[in-house]
């Protein structure tokens, strides 16, 4: 699309009420969104008349054709000045893998790159408050991929999300955020040196114009984008009633491969990942399961050889050595030293009772990053244990 209709698309697109049902009834009426821009106000006044626009919406559009602040040009320079770019679905670089799937944004505002077509790709999605094995496996799983050359992709919630993206960063490899909110904007801000480190080994992507704030309505569709920019989707610790699941759906539906992390049955964590696995999902036994599956989609040509993930053992179940059943005495990049000071503040709030996550960090005064940090170097240096969602000190029986 040249520059000229897509400075009138992308001003089309940010008018706040003006949905995409909407705006195509427009497109197909007028045919670009130039001509809406120009319309004189006796016919922008008939368009709710028409029944083509609420009688809010003509007044919104009234109001975006002639209060400066919404002029065209000057949105669209503010927007690339920001380094954010627009693909439409008829351009050449728009993402091969999302134009097939059910409802395809029409538009795709970037930061960065998007995905390269000719590579494979595995989305990793699951909780955001995991636990530490959560933590290891999906740390696990994105360094090995993401090392072997797979475009790793997810949408940068705390938790599984964002722990995949940094992992892939630190294997050197790509990885690609989805957001449902615009690309301008970090959500949630406590992922804000993912959000400033993943343009430059990868991309950041969204349908939803720049400004747009995030909102829970908005990340469900978001999630079809996810699954659809990979050809395997991996689910990494999700609840029965998880929001995870709506990915899982959306890949189905995409035909897309699934595979679940299996977990212990009485791991409220474990629960939607166990049951996935019951309905026919592939079982994650380990990041080279899936090389496997994805070199019997690619070809093995298409992926290099991995090594181990830094700062990670080989062990428990990822190890192909027989027999190793460890766990990892420190997983890098995840916090400071033991016997730091914050682990010394966590350890202390510790008690017989046991407590979950949410009581424990709404007692201490560190920021979720630290806490979680320590907390998870407490569980895997022994000095702390989780039994059903709850932690103790190492020392306290059942």
């Amino acid at each position: 699309m040249d520059q000229s209709k897509t400075i009138y698309a992308c001003w089309l697109d940010r008018i706040p009420s003006i949905g995409t049902v909407s705006a195509k009834r427009l497109l197909a009426e007028y045919g670009n969104a130039e001509q809406l821009y120009r319309l004189p106000e006796k016919e922008v006044k008939e368009l709710s008349e028409r029944k083509l626009l609420t009688a809010a919406q003509a007044g919104r559009l009234r109001e975006w054709q002639t209060d400066f602040r919404y002029d065209p040009h000057r949105l669209y320079e503010e927007m690339t000045a920001q380094g954010i770019r627009v693909l439409f679905c008829e351009d050449r670089e728009y993402p091969k893998q999302l134009r097939d799937i059910p409802e395809p944004p029409n538009m795709l505002y970037i930061r960065g790159d998007v995905p390269d077509g000719l590579k494979p790709s595995v989305s990793i999605v699951g909780a955001r408050l995991c636990s530490d094995y959560g933590r290891y496996t999906a740390r696990k799983f994105a360094h090995v991929l993401a090392e072997a050359g797979v475009q790793i992709i997810s949408g940068m919630a705390l938790g599984i999300d964002g722990i995949s993206h940094q992992a892939a960063m630190e294997a050197g490899g790509r990885t690609f955020a989805v957001l449902g909110c615009g690309v301008d904007i970090c959500y949630p801000t406590q992922n804000k040196n993912i959000y400033e480190r993943i343009p430059a080994q990868g991309g950041i992507l969204s349908e939803y114009p720049p400004g747009t704030a995030p909102c829970a309505g908005l990340f469900p569709r978001r999630n079809r984008i996810i699954s659809g920019l990979a050809d395997v989707l991996l689910v990494i610790e999700a609840r029965k009633k998880s929001g995870t699941l709506i990915t899982v759906d959306a890949a189905l539906e995409q035909g897309k491969e699934v595979y679940a992390l299996p977990g212990r049955v009485t791991d409220a964590l474990s629960g939607g990942c166990n049951g996935l696995i019951a309905q026919g999902a592939g079982i994650a036994t380990s990041p080279e399961q899936l090389l496997e599956e994805l070199s019997r989609l690619w070809g093995r040509s298409t992926l290099r050889a991995g090594g181990k993930a830094a700062g990670c053992e080989n062990t428990g179940m990822f190890d192909s050595a027989a027999g190793n059943t460890g766990t990892p005495d420190r997983i890098g990049g995840c916090g400071g030293a033991p016997g730091s000071e914050q682990e010394r503040l966590v350890y202390a709030l510790l008690s017989e009772e046991g407590q979950t996550i949410d009581m424990l960090m709404s007692r201490s005064a560190l920021v979720p990053g630290e806490f979680s940090a320590a907390l998870m170097h407490l569980c895997i240096s022994g000095r702390a244990v989780c039994r059903q969602g709850r932690y103790y000190r190492d020392d306290i029986g059942e």
